[in-house]
């Protein structure tokens, strides 16, 4: 898989609003697999306003990381918090294991004004 060939669509990270009108997508499914004692109760999502080149990944009750993009919407790096409170202790310790695969992909937000409160 050729992490420079965009038109294959492996490399694309299609973020679509759901159900329940949250940005969703195969990283915030999959860090759903990794939840440890809130599994089925609610699930992980994309905010959908980018500030200063980051997207917020979100679990109801806090924000708990970002994807942050460089111009052409190209992921370049995945960040669970780790604080005083432990807001990453929602999801088990190999979370991040499945960060790897998505970075180099392009997320794409489709259905959606994605707000840039950068211009």
């Amino acid at each position: 898989m050729d992490k420079n060939n965009l038109n294959d669509r492996r490399q694309i990270l299609l973020t679509n609003k759901d159900e329940y009108l949250e940005y969703t997508n195969d990283l915030t499914r999959e860090m759903d697999t990794y939840l440890g004692y809130k599994k089925g109760l609610a699930r992980t999502y994309i905010y959908d306003t980018k500030f200063k080149g980051c997207y917020a990944i979100r679990y109801p009750g806090a924000t708990r990381g970002y994807l942050r993009v460089n111009d052409n919407d190209i992921i370049t790096e995945i960040v669970l918090y780790r604080d005083k409170y432990n807001t990453d202790k929602i999801y088990t310790d190999n979370v991040r294991e499945c960060f790897k695969k998505y970075i180099g992909m392009k997320l794409v937000m489709e259905g959606t004004n994605i707000y840039d409160r950068n211009k």
